[in-house]
């Protein structure tokens, strides 16, 4: 009777620990797919932090060029208000 419990233990045994296998296989491939998911989320957010960087830039770039346009139009008015007034000045004299 001790053998039939033991060979009995030892069938049951060997089937939970076929089932605990597949459990286990099917947890490492979902942990696969998981972390694959993440990867690939992770690479989506570094590129859209590349793309805000890029315009981020473009849009320091376009500020440069705007204040050069601005000091050359303040330059170019100033000059015109000195030959205006160096022109009046010698009219007056």
């Amino acid at each position: 009777m001790n053998k039939d419990n033991a060979y009995d233990w030892d069938a049951e045994f060997s089937k939970i620990y076929c089932e605990f296998s597949e459990f286990k296989k099917q947890i490492i491939e979902c942990l696969i797919k998981s972390n694959t998911e993440l990867k690939r989320q992770l690479d989506d957010i570094k590129q859209r932090i590349d793309d805000i960087e890029q315009r981020i830039d473009d849009i320091k770039q376009r500020n440069q060029k705007m204040k050069k346009i601005i000091y050359s139009d303040i330059l170019i008015f100033l000059f015109g208000i000195a030959v205006t007034i160096t022109i009046a000045n010698k009219k007056l004299k």
